[in-house]
C-alpha cells in the first residue's frame, strides 16, 4: 500500500471519501438503491455486488440493470465438520474501485446504504495501491479465493420489506435514539467498601409504549431496571464494591416479539472515587504473567528507541518472560529515561502490595521494586 486513509462518517463533517472509478466491487450485507448509486456512480462499466439473497431481492430492477449480483456459497463451508458452527450470513463490508492511479480498497463500519453515508456514524479505511496486488481483478477474479465463496445470484428486484424486517428496523431506531438520551450516574457511599449508583434521567425521551426498556450497569450483567426517560427519574443500583462503579452503562430494548437490542453507553460520573481505576486495573492483573505484561507495555509508552520490544524466546513477551528474565535491566533503563510510566506504575503496585492475599507480584519484586522507586524519586527531586 503507498497510502492509507482514515474515514470517519457521521461526525458532523463532510464525507471526504471519493468513490468514483471505472470499476467496482461492493461487498456489503445491507444494500440501498441510493447506497449503489453512490459507491458505484453510472459511469462506472462493470460493478460487481457480493450480498445477501434477501438485500438484492429488495432492489428495484433498474439497479440490478447495472450490477451482477452474487451471495455466498452455501457449499463453500462444512458445517457438519464443526458442531454448533455459529457462522451464518455475510457480515462483511468492503468496496475496492479501480481509477487510474491505481486501486482504493475501503474497508470499514459502513453498508452500501445512503444511511450508512448520510445519517450514521461509521468508520473506514481506505488503502491505495497498485491495480495488480488489490484491484477488483486482483480481489475477485475468477481464480481468486473471494470468488471461490460466491455463486451468481439471479435477483429480480421490487421485493417489499416484511413486517419482521420493519419490526426489525423501528427496534434498530429506538435503541438509537435511546443511546443519545442524557444520563448521569452519581455515586454513593455506603459504608467503606461498598456504593450505590443512582442512574437519572437529564431530558425526558418518548420511546414507543410498546417497547420494554432496560438499563444495567457495564460492571452487573445480571441487575438491570426500567430505564428511567423522564427528566429527574431515577434508579439505584445498591451494594457494589469499588471495583463495580463505572459511567459504562448497557441499553437493552425489548419488542412484543420478544426481540431484543442492546447498546453501551457512556454517561457523566458524578462522585467518582480516587483510586477507582486503579482497583479495577488490580483485579484483572491477576496473575504474574499478567503483571508482567502489564508492566511492559507501562514502561515501553515512553521508549522512543523500542529497545523494550527487543526479540526474546519461546512465548514471551520480547525479552519478558514468565520468569521475570530482563525485568531488572528494563527497569533501570526506565529510571535512566525518566519514563512517566513509572508514577502509574508505583499507583498499581502499592495497591496490590496492600492486598495481604495477593500473589501477583513475581518473587523478590517487592525489594528490587523499592530500590527502583528510591531511585525514581532522586531523579524527580533533582530535576525540580
Amino acid at each position: 500500500m503507498r497510502e492509507v486513509v482514515l474515514h470517519a462518517l457521521g461526525i458532523g463533517r463532510p464525507t471526504t471519501a471519493d468513490f468514483d472509478g471505472k470499476r467496482h466491487l461492493i461487498v456489503s450485507p445491507f444494500l440501498s438503491d441510493d447506497g449503489i448509486a453512490r459507491l458505484a456512480p453510472a459511469r462506472s462499466t462493470k460493478v460487481h455486488v457480493v450480498s445477501r439473497a434477501e438485500s438484492l431481492d429488495r432492489l428495484r430492477p433498474e439497479t440490478l440493470k447495472r450490477i451482477v449480483p452474487y451471495v455466498l456459497d452455501d457449499a463453500a463451508r462444512d458445517t457438519a465438520e464443526v458442531d454448533g458452527d455459529p457462522l451464518e450470513g455475510l457480515h462483511a463490508k468492503t468496496f475496492v474501485l479501480d481509477r487510474r492511479d491505481g486501486s482504493h480498497v475501503f474497508i470499514g463500519s459502513a453498508n452500501a446504504t445512503n444511511a450508512a453515508f448520510t445519517q450514521n456514524v461509521e468508520f473506514m479505511i481506505e488503502l491505495i495501491g497498485p491495480l495488480p496486488r488489490i484491484g477488483v481483478e486482483a480481489v475477485f477474479g475468477e481464480k481468486s479465493a473471494l470468488f471461490q465463496l460466491v455463486v451468481p445470484y439471479p435477483a429480480t428486484g421490487g421485493v417489499e420489506h416484511s413486517d419482521d424486517d420493519k419490526a426489525d428496523h423501528a427496534l434498530e431506531s429506538a435503541i438509537r435514539s435511546l443511546a443519545t438520551s442524557r444520563l448521569r450516574n452519581t455515586v454513593v457511599a455506603c459504608d467503606e467498601s461498598n456504593f450505590d449508583i443512582l442512574v437519572e434521567s437529564l431530558d425526558s425521551t418518548h420511546p414507543p409504549a410498546d417497547l420494554q426498556i432496560y438499563v444495567r450497569l457495564l460492571t452487573r450483567p445480571g441487575n438491570s431496571h426500567p430505564l428511567p426517560v423522564v427528566t429527574g427519574e431515577s434508579v439505584r443500583f445498591e451494594a457494589m464494591p469499588l471495583t463495580d462503579v463505572t459511567p459504562f452503562l448497557v441499553i437493552r430494548v425489548v419488542d412484543t416479539r420478544g426481540e431484543e437490542r442492546s447498546t453501551v453507553v457512556r454517561v457523566e460520573l458524578v462522585g467518582d472515587l480516587p483510586g477507582r481505576r486503579d482497583a479495577v486495573l488490580a483485579r484483572q492483573i491477576d496473575t504474574p504473567e499478567k503483571f508482567l505484561r502489564f508492566l511492559m507495555l507501562l514502561l515501553a509508552q515512553d521508549s522512543d528507541d523500542g529497545a523494550l520490544f527487543t526479540a526474546g524466546g519461546g512465548g514471551s513477551f520480547g525479552d519478558w518472560g514468565a520468569d521475570g528474565v530482563g525485568l531488572f535491566e528494563a527497569l533501570v533503563r526506565s529510571v535512566g529515561a525518566r519514563n512517566s510510566g513509572l508514577d502509574d506504575l508505583g499507583h498499581l503496585i502499592e495497591r496490590l502490595q496492600a492486598d495481604a492475599a495477593a500473589t501477583v507480584l513475581p518473587a523478590g519484586f517487592d525489594e528490587l521494586w523499592a530500590s527502583v522507586w528510591s531511585a525514581h524519586l532522586t531523579l524527580q527531586g533533582a530535576r525540580l
